[in-house]
């Protein structure tokens, strides 16, 4: 399955490539470990157009992060960019699948109820970490 994944970083991050590296690697599928970790990733990259193709102002991005369309201010995104998972700064993967929301029962009236408390923790992650950066990622799980 393929998903939308925003990473957060403090605003005042610096090295957003290696950062990115670092945010993700705990996440990453180990498929030698005896268990596997709740939320996962066998591979990602950066989507070809970040945001839904949404021209986000940049302006208040540093030179470099400017220079990466997939780097955004989390305040600059619009209200209904709903990504499948979220990483935030402090490294906790949150997913779709937290809400309830389950891949077999994909048109059913529990995933839309799921899909709208989803949409409920996206909305509090924006106002708990408006000043952040955020960048999008194709991942594959």
């Amino acid at each position: 399955m393929k998903g939308v994944l925003l990473v957060l970083f403090d605003r005042i991050t610096t090295q957003l490539d290696s950062a990115l590296q670092e945010m993700l690697a705990p996440h990453r599928l180990d498929e030698n470990a005896e268990l596997l970790p709740r939320f996962y990733w066998d591979y990602w990259l950066l989507t070809e157009e970040p945001f839904g193709g949404v021209k986000l102002d940049t302006r208040d991005l540093e030179p470099t992060a400017q220079c990466n369309p997939n780097v955004c201010l989390l305040a600059e995104l619009p209200s209904d960019y709903i990504p499948s998972a979220v990483i935030t700064p402090d490294g906790h993967w949150h997913d779709l699948s937290e809400s309830g929301w389950r891949l077999t029962n994909e048109s059913s009236d529990a995933n839309h109820q799921a899909m709208a408390r989803w949409r409920q923790t996206v909305a509090q992650l924006r106002v708990t970490f408006a000043d952040c950066l955020g960048i999008e990622v194709l991942y594959h799980c």
